[in-house]
């Protein structure tokens, strides 16, 4: 267990979590060596959508230069909501993600040694970069903020809101809200995106342990 420099006892109990919640964010990767973990992911599309969506537009108004894409989905449409399961397993360079889901994604999965990596899903087949290793994969960054969140530390203002127990686990509570994009580019922090963009506020469950 980890021993929190905390701030002096001369402040209140707020800034005083707050002071932990962004010592947990700067130290949240040297927690493990080892992982396993089960992440449940809920969206509902088009919230998801018109955030980000929104978000866009305001970078643009900043003065960021933004391309988006969009496609048609043929057949029936898609439910609102969907849930799917992520699980991974990490240790050191060497990472495994399977997913568990209602779409294409189905029983998909993917290995990452280093730079080398494997993968399948139903739509595309087995795929790799084992003859071509500067091409690169998504595997284990879908939820790497998760396991490393010091990118959060740049693209997010906090504040601890309470302490909560979830799954049996100690955790602070922190409401966020993402920083202005940068007045240079008129972008906003890559660091959010795994989150969702376009949101007005997030909340946070930060293992104390």
């Amino acid at each position: 267990m980890r021993s929190l420099n905390l701030v002096p006892d001369t402040v209140n109990d707020k800034d005083r979590d707050l002071g932990a919640v962004l010592e947990l964010l700067h130290r949240g990767e040297d927690a493990f060596t080892t992982v396993r973990a089960t992440y449940r992911i809920w969206r509902h599309d088009e919230r998801l959508a018109a955030a980000f969506h929104a978000d866009i537009e305001e970078q643009k108004s900043r003065g960021a230069s933004i391309a988006t894409v969009s496609s048609r989905r043929s057949g029936p449409p898609a439910p609102a909501e969907h849930e799917e399961i992520l699980r991974i397993w990490c240790h050191g360079d060497r990472i495994r993600q399977e997913h568990e889901s209602g779409d294409w994604r189905d029983g998909a999965y993917g290995v990452r040694r280093g730079d080398l990596w494997w993968s399948w899903n139903s739509h595309l087949g087995t795929l790799s970069n084992q003859d071509d290793p500067k091409l690169g994969s998504g595997i284990g960054k879908e939820v790497s903020v998760m396991l490393d969140p010091t990118p959060l530390l740049s693209a997010m203002n906090f504040a601890a809101i309470g302490r909560s127990t979830i799954a049996g686990r100690a955790t602070l509570t922190a409401d966020a809200t993402a920083r202005p994009p940068d007045s240079r580019t008129g972008l906003r922090s890559l660091g959010l995106h795994q989150l969702g963009t376009g949101a007005d506020h997030y909340t946070l469950e930060i293992d104390l342990e």
